[in-house]
């Protein structure tokens, strides 16, 4: 039998003796600290409580309360405002123009998916076509006088009488409540019917919770105000911006007069300033017909909110369809329009309807 090395005599000669009591040996040098020892006994199956941690996740870098403060954060940043409106509507903006400018190609495809050769835009010219194109003159040649008239006979007939009339020395949030503003709640991040990131801010445009609900304090249907806020939003928008600005100085050949199609002009990405003399960029039928999503948001409240909600987004892919098919308009028109529709409805809804700020409560005395 080979006698033991004498290095390895020496290195079993310096661990330390275990105790006989069961404890842990102590390391010397360090009184009163147990060596960690691995323990060999079997981590328990799934399914009896036990859960496995797999450290590759950015959950198990940070935390679980780490990685749901940078979700929260992100959240309040996006649902945040510039200029009035949410920064996550602003992105959307921005990623989808930088998207329609490096991908022109986007617009040709979709054009001509309405496209046949040798025929051209088929649905051009059919009296459904031109009854959807003709439409969006009508309801608002007769739609906004109708929207004055339901607010000078509200003044008329729903004035209160002396003993009806509120408390003046109510605060002003009871006297002009924010149940006024029904663009608070929806699309983006907020509550009720979300479309976008986070929970709990009140950014958006669309069909939500809280102060959307229930009638009007004084029962009108539309406030002065409100008449107000839909009368700039119609001037500016598809009157200022789309058909003054953009239309009228951006020169962009429509699909129908483009080479792409049979046409004899050259065809230019949006956002691009175009010698051709077209009036293609923006559409201010897309605008005209989106005018109307925020009418219904603005007019309507609790269920009732969906249907007339719902009647005009549909009339208003309505009026996108007749126009792509008809060769009147790319689809980066259309999409551009209602995006600075849907940015200056929300800017100027922030200046309309400012959130009352809310005071900490009083401690008792």
């Amino acid at each position: 039998m080979s006698p033991t090395p004498p290095a390895d005599a020496d290195r079993r000669r310096e661990l330390p003796e275990a105790d006989p009591r069961g404890q842990p040996p102590k390391v010397p040098g360090r009184s009163g600290v147990p060596l960690q020892t691995p323990s060999l006994q079997p981590s328990p199956a799934r399914g009896e409580g036990a859960r496995e941690s797999v450290p590759c996740a950015p959950k198990a870098l940070l935390g679980r309360e780490g990685a749901e403060s940078i979700h929260s954060g992100w959240t309040q940043w996006l649902g945040g405002r510039f200029l009035n409106a949410p920064r996550w509507l602003w992105l959307a903006f921005l990623g989808c123009s930088l998207v329609l400018v490096l991908f022109p190609g986007i617009d040709l495809a979709v054009s001509g998916l309405f496209y046949t050769p040798g025929v051209g835009f088929g649905a051009r010219g059919t009296w459904f076509e031109r009854l959807v194109h003709e439409s969006t003159y009508w309801l608002l040649i007769l739609g906004v006088p109708a929207l004055i008239a339901v607010w000078w006979v509200q003044g008329r007939v729903g004035r209160p009488s002396k003993g009806d009339c509120p408390n003046l020395s109510s605060s002003p949030s009871e006297l002009h409540p924010v149940q006024d503003s029904n663009l608070d709640t929806g699309i983006g991040p907020g509550t009720g019917i979300d479309i976008g990131p986070g929970t709990g801010t009140d950014t958006g445009i669309g069909p939500g919770s809280g102060n959307s609900r229930g009638p009007r304090p004084d029962g009108h249907i539309l406030g002065g105000r409100d008449l107000a806020y839909l009368l700039l939003v119609l001037a500016l928008g598809p009157g200022l911006i789309v058909n003054g600005l953009l239309k009228e100085h951006w020169g962009r050949a429509r699909p129908v007069n483009c080479v792409e199609f049979g046409g004899s002009q050259t065809f230019t990405p949006a956002f691009v300033l175009s010698d051709q003399g077209g009036k293609s960029f923006s559409s201010g039928h897309a605008a005209g017909s989106a005018y109307w999503v925020v009418v219904a948001l603005v007019l309507t409240r609790g269920l009732r909110r969906r249907y007339w909600l719902g009647l005009a987004v549909g009339y208003s892919l309505l009026v996108a369809w007749a126009r792509l098919a008809a060769g009147g308009h790319f689809f980066s028109d259309i999409l551009i329009s209602w995006l600075i529709l849907a940015l200056l409805a929300r800017g100027l809804h922030g200046r309309f309807y400012p959130h009352p700020v809310t005071k900490p409560p009083v401690a008792a005395s």
